[in-house]
């Protein structure tokens, strides 16, 4: 009897989370879901003295807590002093524990945003105007920017490793395999029974005839030995634990709000390597929880909230960008009062084509359509409940009977 009812609440529970799957399952790409909400986190800038900051010096700071704080192109950082000629934190004696004792100060040290799978540092320099303006922005970052809000799935970066046979056959592969991943990878299509917001296609097509948005992915390639972006490599290179190990091409897919994908190093920059990480990147999000994906946010100038138009973080409406003069965004008409509509014009539901019995397609307002799926949803619970408690009356009934310990049992 127990065993029984387990089995039947079993069934319910499985029910319901089926249900609560296809009402909320997530068709949104990987790459837009991470633009659209994933907000980088702050890196940590320690800057080490042992003297007093001088003037020039202390203008820096005062230009990087600018930086952070800038409307129009903000960088993810936060700023910290730490004066080696007094006690030390414990978290700071860890920190200078990773690093030789810089002979020159001021010196700064770069960490990560918490959640990186890394105890390395991404960068380290002394602190002076050149290395910290090297530190906040680059031509290589303003260029992924750039990209990505224009509708890039992904920016992959080559970082060159000095051999140049190595360096122009990965980039060959990469060149070869994205151009046609282009062409066959498909962005998530519409969840079964339900109209998609994001990606919204004819109903009266077929499922090969429906339009999907273009995939396009970029490769940019940088040398290790680029001045002005040895701050972006170093960022990149020591993303992963191992990664600063290898001497050869190391190939990283960007996306989303400048965060990093797992790298490719070497031979493993193959085409079915490739493929596995752009399909991650415009699959269907399944977790969105960034910390529980991996990649690594990186340090760049930009104010993503403004490029990104999403003001209901609980609708999965489609992505819009605003603010780039080569993209053409279509604006929604404001609505008008209904007295302000002509005459022969009236306010409509939105349909959803439905057949009916005799095979005829008719128009069925959405919110009617939603509201039988839930009242569907609900009978079926409803109607499980009360088999599992009709069956169960019967069978306490049946052992109160002709159990050993009922009226049948006992004059055995």
């Amino acid at each position: 009897m127990r065993s029984f009812c387990s089995m039947a609440v079993l069934a319910i529970h499985l029910q319901l989370a089926l249900d609560v799957g296809r009402i909320h399952a997530c068709n949104i790409p990987v790459f837009r879901y991470a633009l659209q909400r994933w907000e980088p986190d702050n890196y940590e800038l320690v800057v080490l003295h042992r003297q007093s900051l001088n003037d020039e010096q202390l203008e820096l700071l005062r230009s990087l807590e600018v930086a952070r704080e800038d409307p129009v192109s903000p960088v993810n950082i936060n700023v910290r002093l730490v004066a080696l000629d007094q006690p030390l934190q414990q978290q700071d004696q860890q920190l200078l524990s990773q690093v030789d004792p810089p002979d020159v100060s001021p010196w700064m040290l770069v960490r990560y945003p918490a959640f990186t799978n890394t105890d390395r540092l991404a960068f380290s320099a002394p602190f002076n105007t050149e290395t910290v303006q090297a530190l906040l922005d680059s031509p290589l970052r303003r260029v992924i920017v750039e990209r990505i809000l224009s509708g890039d799935s992904a920016v992959w970066v080559l970082i060159e490793s000095g051999n140049q046979l190595q360096d122009d056959a990965a980039e060959q592969v990469l060149k070869r395999r994205l151009q046609q991943l282009e062409k066959t990878l498909q962005l998530p299509g519409p969840i079964e029974n339900e109209i998609d917001s994001l990606f919204p296609t004819d109903a009266s097509a077929s499922s090969d005839d429906q339009e999907y948005p273009p995939i396009r992915f970029e490769l940019i390639r940088v040398s290790r030995k680029v001045e002005n972006e040895r701050a972006f490599v170093s960022m990149l290179i020591n993303s992963e634990i191992d990664l600063h190990e290898f001497d050869e091409p190391v190939a990283i897919p960007i996306f989303g709000r400048a965060r990093s994908h797992f790298a490719l190093v070497g031979r493993g920059i193959n085409e079915e390597n490739i493929e596995e990480s752009c399909q991650f990147l415009v699959g269907a999000c399944s977790c969105e929880v960034k910390s529980q994906n991996p990649g690594a946010d990186l340090l760049v100038r930009a104010n993503w909230e403004s490029f990104v138009a999403d003001e209901d973080y609980g609708d999965e409406s489609s992505l819009q960008l605003t603010g780039l003069g080569s993209l053409e965004i279509e604006q929604p008409q404001a609505e008008l009062p209904d007295e302000a509509l002509p005459a022969e014009v009236t306010q409509q539901e939105p349909t959803h084509p439905v057949e009916d019995a005799n095979g005829e397609v008719q128009d069925v307002p959405l919110a009617k359509v939603s509201n039988e799926r839930i009242y569907l949803s609900t009978v079926v619970i409803l109607a499980l409940g009360l088999f599992v408690v009709t069956v169960g009356t019967v069978l306490i009934k049946y052992r109160q009977t002709n159990g050993p310990n009922g009226p049948e049992g006992r004059l055995q």
